[in-house]
């Protein structure tokens, strides 16, 4: 009886466990949050170069950005060391058997001198030098050669010595000659410029297993080749060098900005010139252009195209001192503040600079140092105390529907509250770019005073109801685009911001949506 009732318990369990086919659904409504956040000037300009007015009323952008710096590659082309001994053993040698470890009392001596172009150094100072060098020999027999650069000299003023050997047999050997801190002297005594001088010995390996025998015209080549320099200093006439270029500077505080109207208060562009190079130089300035997308503005300014002296730099062995020439460009000497107004994303410099144009006026006495260059920088100061019109800044937010739902009807809510003394005005879009909202959601700018400085944020309540044909899309996509344009409440003011204002908007969406489960 007991097995009768078990088969009937089972037959029911699995008799109910049926799969069902018909779908399950039900109606819900749920709270959405798709965005909060807090922007502040940073946000919009997106730049980190914010500094504040020496009276704290304001903001300023400050940024430094290179044009042309000059420093060893004035000479680094032109200083070419490579070389080739050459060492022929006298006839007189010839014939004559020498045992291993017999020094031959002969001396080889060779003179280089450079064509280093325009440039006649007296002295030269490296941080690094490294020779590679290839010896071959016509010889039966190892050579050991004793190699003395007579114009290289260590810190402590010896001069530099190394071992170089042929192979044991006629062929060809290799290796690397270090003189990293080493200086030379180039003078020659003090007779000339652009010379160096090696001195030879040779002698008998005691690697040999026997005596050795040179023969008639037996000689040994050697090859030096810089395989990796770098010059601390150099002393001499450096040369002429006509420099003509373009340079692209990139404003990255307007690249993104546009605007109807745009004024700022006291700007100022100021060209800074710093020459660390004990040479006289000419700067010409043969163009400056402010660049917008495919518009090109000239700054108009009393330095633009005329030839201006740059003084060479002193080095009075206590003390050094760097020649300065600064150019200032502002609202008072230039169209600078109608150039502004572009939002120049980015400023072509046109120039020419000339090195030594009088040639060799220091008799010889040039100099440079591997720390101190020659630089053409530009300084930008543009104060955020400003009267602006639609300045949009553009954001995507993401969200996320649950899967297996279908929404049938939802509210959008925005809430800002806003401490700039901008107004500013809100758009939402789907990806395909079809607006959410038919018309700016605005919200005042905050209170000012009669400086127009901050006192009171201002807040706003907003709700949105999406239409049929826009909850398919937002059912598909799972992205909004927020698109923010902020002005000025009026075009006679100009109003500081500060760093502590900020724009607070909170987004969210109530939902009511069917669950669909099969």
């Amino acid at each position: 009886m007991k097995n009768i009732y078990f088969i009937l318990i089972v037959t029911i369990i699995f008799s109910s466990c049926k799969k069902n086919r018909n779908s399950v659904s039900w109606n819900t409504f749920y709270k959405l949050p798709i965005s909060s956040d807090t922007l502040n000037l940073n946000t919009f300009i997106n730049q980190d170069k914010l500094y504040l007015s020496d009276d704290e009323t304001y903001l300023s952008f400050k940024d430094t950005f290179e044009i042309y710096k000059l420093g060893m590659d004035i000479i680094d082309q032109s200083i070419q060391l490579d070389f080739t001994d050459s060492i022929k053993i006298p006839s007189i040698l010839s014939g004559i058997q020498f045992s291993p470890g017999f020094q031959i009392p002969y001396q080889f001596t060779e003179s280089h001198f450079f064509n280093f172009n325009s440039t006649q150094l007296k002295e030269l100072h490296f941080d690094s030098l490294i020779f590679d060098y290839t010896v071959k020999s016509s010889i039966d027999g190892k050579i050991d050669i004793n190699l003395s650069l007579l114009d290289a000299f260590n810190p402590v003023g010896n001069n530099f010595n190394a071992l170089i050997s042929t192979p044991i047999s006629q062929g060809v050997s290799t290796g690397k000659l270090n003189l990293n801190g080493f200086k030379f002297d180039l003078t020659k005594n003090g007779t000339s410029f652009n010379h160096i001088s090696t001195l030879f010995t040779i002698g008998i390996s005691s690697e040999n297993l026997q005596d050795l025998v040179f023969q008639n015209n037996d000689y040994i080549a050697i090859k030096f080749e810089i395989s990796s320099i770098k010059i601390a200093s150099a002393f001499g006439y450096l040369g002429s060098e006509d420099i003509v270029d373009t340079t692209e500077i990139k404003i990255p505080f307007m690249e993104n900005l546009n605007s109807k109207n745009f004024e700022i208060n006291d700007s100022e562009f100021e060209l800074l010139i710093k020459n660390g190079i004990g040479i006289d130089a000419q700067l010409k300035l043969n163009k400056i252009e402010f660049k917008k997308e495919n518009q090109f503005q000239a700054l108009d300014h009393l330095s633009v195209n005329q030839n201006m002296n740059i003084n060479r730099a002193l080095d009075l062995g206590y003390d050094f001192q760097y020649s300065m020439l600064n150019i200032n460009f502002n609202n008072s000497n230039s169209n600078l503040p109608q150039l502004i107004s572009m939002f120049p994303e980015q400023i072509n410099i046109d120039y020419q600079l000339i090195t030594n144009p009088l040639g060799n006026q220091s008799g010889y006495n040039d100099f440079i140092f591997q720390q101190h260059p020659l630089s053409l920088d530009i300084s930008v100061d543009i104060p955020l105390k400003q009267n602006l019109d639609s300045i949009v800044f553009i954001d995507t937010l993401n969200y996320e529907l649950p899967k297996n739902i279908v929404v049938s009807d939802a509210l959008i809510k925005l809430d800002f509250t806003n401490e700039f003394p901008w107004k500013c005005c809100a758009n939402l879009k789907l990806m395909s770019g079809e607006n959410i909202n038919s018309s700016p959601i605005c919200i005042n700018h905050c209170q000012v005073d009669n400086l127009g400085n901050f006192t009171q944020a201002i807040n706003s309540v907003n709700e949105l109801d999406l239409e049929n044909d826009l909850l398919i899309e937002f059912q598909n996509d799972n992205k909004i685009i927020l698109e923010l344009i902020i002005s000025s409440p009026d075009s006679t003011n100009y109003f500081p911001i500060l760093g502590n204002q900020n724009l607070y908007y909170s987004i969210n969406m109530d939902v009511n949506s069917k669950i669909n489960l099969n």
